[in-house]
């Protein structure tokens, strides 16, 4: 994950898409328990590429922002910021999960 699209080593952006990882495969199993997904073995990639990975990516985000005060400035990352952000995350996870597979 540190190749990330030439991410910084530190930063929210780099602890946004971990964080992402990390809480993506207990969401993937919910959303299975639930009968959002189906079970099968592309189920993750599957939550990734779909319209409800970006309200999560988005609490992910607001989230790390109200931890780190620091980090949690007053000014709005833009929609689009956003959008790019979250298609820059899916370029990488796809191509990750295509080499490993």
């Amino acid at each position: 994950m540190d190749k990330i699209a030439g991410i910084k080593k530190n930063g929210i952006v780099r602890d946004w898409a971990y964080a992402l990882t990390e809480r993506m495969t207990s969401l993937t199993y919910e959303h299975i328990a639930d009968g959002t997904l189906e079970p099968h073995d592309f189920a993750d990639y599957e939550f990734v590429n779909r319209p409800e990975f970006i309200p999560f990516a988005r609490e992910v985000l607001d989230e790390l922002r109200s931890k780190n005060s620091r980090r949690s400035s007053t000014a709005k990352i833009s929609e689009n910021t956003f959008i790019a952000l979250v298609e820059v995350f899916r370029e990488w996870f796809n191509t990750e999960y295509n080499t490993s597979q």
